[in-house]
């Protein structure tokens, strides 16, 4: 009976992590009237990437608050 059971993914995702490493490592890409764009198409091209993966069955993304938090209290620079 065990075999029937299909395990499904959970994938949770650190929204402001992926954003961050997206800013950085894409080219300035932006629209026609100058806004910046580089960090959203990386951060999609990232996750669609994992998912096209893992296949999840679920997904949650979180973000950092605006506010003072733990993060911001250990990499204070």
């Amino acid at each position: 009976m065990q075999e029937d059971l299909k395990k499904e993914i959970f994938m949770l995702v650190d929204g402001s992590a992926i954003v961050h490493r997206a800013y950085h490592s894409m080219p300035a890409l932006s629209r026609s009237d100058g806004t910046p764009t580089g960090a959203v198409q990386g951060f999609f091209s990232m996750i669609f990437k994992v998912m096209q993966e893992l296949r999840p069955a679920h997904i949650a993304i979180a973000f950092d608050r605006p506010t003072p938090n733990f993060r911001k209290e250990l990499f204070k620079e």
